[in-house]
């Protein structure tokens, strides 16, 4: 089934409609209950007709190497870069959509966005230096600002309409007084520019460009507003947490001064995050510059786990520029447990817990069975800043009999018997309720008894639900298959067909190692 539909990534939604065999892909609003159901009654409309495709798609988006790159990049004010791998089977996915956006954009003149893509395997230095680990990277490029990840829909109309949003002013001027309060009651941080004059405007706009996707800019000349926003002439600084208004001592000129500023106070200390609280996730997931320190609690509303969120928060306040901190409840998001290798830990009763994360590599490390005090908690942060503190791995237990045709690797083993194995390993990454990676259990056991007793080659599978695996193989999906060299290099990913005959020559051809003379080939798939 989801070869048939070329389902390459979940959630994947599709119509049917009218008797169709092959279904068509679903565009509508996804977390809108309301808008789900106005979408789908458009579409049974026998009237509807689908919005028009553009013609001569295909010079619309830049192709972008080495040598053009940086030119590109300063001659529009904002560029959403595809890297992708010409044989990845979801770049090629994303390529019509892609193209389509970027036609649609060029022929409505109106936003100043333009779409350009890289590719990857060819412009290394490129995808080395804009960290891309995975096919396809989506990334946005605007106002010679740190590139962020592109975070919006993936088809043609989802992206225009995503763009749209992000490439509007990037601050907004006030005149009217209710319309300030509204702005201020329904921003959770909002950095304020009010001067009779407006005489540092261009200053104020590029620091605006530079963080508008972290906090709401305005500015105003008129002193109602200012009074309906609490506040005086020059910058402040509004929260709806921690302090409430923080006043800025320069003016927007002092560019590099107004950002610290800004970063250091955007976050709230000791933040908590709920399930579906998106906004909150995405304060941890986006700057991957600064740790994330973590509470984890049996139940944050009762008083010890108050208690234990106070005496986090003292300890988290002394580092709040250093690290982005908050907790999380096993009553309110069980699910993040389990991801963090806690669930164990919350069935033993030994909670809470303090965890420090590092977004780039994804390294982990536990403050383990103390109590959570503000001395403790200070006392772990000053330990891995020291670098004296271990990580800590999410694995399973080693199983006692390895000997199979396909090995067994867990998080504590995967150095040891995959990146650096000393011989080649092809790994098959999978999750245990994939039905794609149950489909392709016995394929991969065929392959390993190919190569069974075969020396310089190893067949090995690894849960990736249970087990940590580096982030930077920039796993998205399952099942997905990595050939390492077993140097401690960079694997590479299978993007064959996924029967025996394909993998094994595969393997042959990139190890030049031939099969065990056992193995017959199956004949060519029909």
């Amino acid at each position: 089934m989801g070869s048939r539909f070329k389902i390459l990534s979940f959630p994947t939604v599709k119509m049917f409609i009218g008797g169709s065999k092959e279904g068509e892909d679903y565009e509508g609003p996804r977390e809108d209950p309301e808008g789900i159901v106005e979408f789908l009654k458009s579409r049974a409309d026998p009237s509807f007709t689908p919005p028009p495709k553009p013609v001569d798609a295909a010079d619309a988006v830049l192709v972008l190497t080495d040598s053009n790159f940086d030119q590109a990049i300063a001659e529009h004010p904002m560029v959403l870069v595809d890297f992708y791998a010409p044989w990845c089977g979801h770049c090629k996915t994303l390529e019509p959509d892609f193209r389509d956006a970027a036609a649609m954009i060029r022929d409505a003149g109106v936003l100043a966005v333009a779409l350009a893509k890289v590719d990857a395997t060819v412009e290394k230095g490129l995808a080395a230096k804009y960290e891309v680990k995975g096919f396809p990277t989506l990334k946005i490029f605007e106002g010679g600002a740190k590139p962020m990840p592109y975070e919006g829909p993936r088809d043609a109309h989802g992206i225009v309409e995503h763009l749209r949003g992000l490439a509007g002013p990037p601050s907004t001027e006030l005149t009217d007084a209710s319309e300030a309060a509204q702005r201020k009651a329904g921003a959770p941080v909002l950095v304020v520019y009010a001067a009779e004059s407006l005489a540092d405007l261009d200053a104020w706009l590029d620091v605006a460009r530079s963080l508008r996707r972290q906090v709401t800019f305005v500015h105003s000349t008129e002193p109602a507003v200012w009074d309906a926003l609490g506040v005086e002439e020059g910058v402040t600084i509004l929260k709806a947490f921690d302090e409430p208004v923080v006043r800025f001592d320069g003016g927007p000129a002092d560019a590099a001064r107004l950002r610290e500023l800004i970063n250091y106070h955007r976050f709230e200390v000791a933040m908590p995050i709920r399930r579906g609280d998106k906004a909150a996730l995405r304060v941890f997931f986006e700057d991957e510059t600064r740790p994330n320190l973590f509470l984890f609690l049996a139940n944050a509303d009762l008083p010890e786990g108050q208690a234990a969120v106070a005496a986090f928060r003292e300890a988290a306040q002394a580092v709040r520029g250093a690290m982005v901190s908050g907790y999380f409840s096993m009553a309110g998001f069980p699910e993040v447990f389990e991801v963090f290798g806690l669930k164990d830990a919350a069935k033993r009763n030994e909670l809470p817990e303090v965890l420090i994360e590092l977004r780039k590599t994804a390294a982990r490390y536990r403050m383990g069975k103390r109590e959570v005090t503000a001395a403790a908690v200070a006392e772990f942060v000053a330990a891995y800043q020291a670098g004296a503190l271990a990580p800590y791995v999410k694995s399973q237990p080693e199983p006692a009999d390895n000997s199979g045709a396909v090995r067994v690797v867990v998080g504590s083993t995967f150095e040891r018997d995959a990146s650096r194995a000393g011989r080649w390993v092809l790994l098959k990454a999978y999750a245990p309720w994939c039905g794609h990676c149950k489909t392709l259990a016995p394929v991969f056991e065929a392959v390993g008894a190919a190569y069974a007793g075969v020396e310089g080659v190893a067949m090995a599978e690894v849960d990736a639900t249970e087990n940590d695996v580096p982030k930077s193989l920039g796993l998205k999906s399952y099942p997905t298959l990595y050939l390492f060299r077993g140097d401690g290099s960079a694997p590479e990913a299978y993007a064959g067909e996924r029967n025996v005959r394909a993998i094994v020559e595969f393997v042959a051809n990139r190890t030049g190692v031939a099969p065990s003379p056992s193995y017959v080939p199956p004949p060519p798939p029909p």
